[in-house]
């Protein structure tokens, strides 16, 4: 399963603590969210998945998505730092953020050890949606590895982004996943796993033939 956070950046807004206090965005991203998932209530799910009431879950046969969406998760009114919801975005890798602002939106705004990917969202005059996907260098100065479908520059309708952002933040994840564990390509793990199998369930034969698999024995 795999768990992304969304964030709805406002005009005026460069800092996580404005962001954090955002309960509820644009009808474009409301539209962007409902689209990305089914909304299900806490108690439908495993109570550990998210703070919010309700949580935006997807799957299929593949994969599961659930989104930490920052504007669904309670503001605390008294507590400037959002702890929280930091608590929850912040340990996240993946940040989907849709940003209203005319300025760039940075990796960093949110501090954390992690978020290793920005995928941000620009809304323009046309209806249109341009793509920026930045990436944060990890604890070794090494950056995630190459991942789509979505590229940096590409310029969307939202009838494409839903679909489009669900294969991409699954990609991500994988990416950062290889990088950070240093997993193998999965034919290579398969590949060692039947060596093994056959070398465990080989049967040597007379002295001066050929060792051949048990099933090959069995078969004769």
């Amino acid at each position: 399963m795999c768990i992304r956070d969304s964030l709805f950046v406002d005009k005026g807004q460069f800092d996580q603590k404005a962001i954090f206090f955002n309960s509820r965005g644009t009808e474009k991203y409301e539209e962007l969210v409902g689209r990305m998932g089914k909304e299900y209530k806490k108690s439908e799910l495993h109570k550990s998945l998210s703070l919010q009431p309700r949580i935006v879950y997807y799957a299929n046969a593949i994969y599961e998505l659930v989104f930490h969406v920052g504007t669904k998760m309670p503001t605390v009114l008294k507590d400037p730092q959002q702890i929280e919801k930091k608590k929850y975005i912040g340990n996240d890798c993946i940040h989907i953020v849709w940003n209203e602002n005319d300025r760039e939106y940075r990796g960093g705004t949110i501090t954390s050890a992690f978020n290793f990917v920005h995928i941000i969202i620009h809304p323009l005059r046309n209806g249109l949606y341009r793509i920026t996907i930045k990436k944060k260098k990890d604890s070794k100065g090494k950056l995630v590895d190459f991942f789509g479908p979505i590229l940096t520059g590409m310029v969307l309708p939202m009838a494409l982004l839903p679909s489009l952002l669900r294969h991409t933040v699954t990609n991500a994840r994988k990416a950062i996943k290889n990088e950070m564990f240093r997993l193998t390509n999965p034919l290579g793990e398969r590949k060692k796993t039947l060596e093994k199998l056959i070398a465990k369930h080989t049967v040597k034969a007379a002295v001066g033939e050929q060792s051949q698999p048990l099933i090959n024995k069995l078969m004769s």
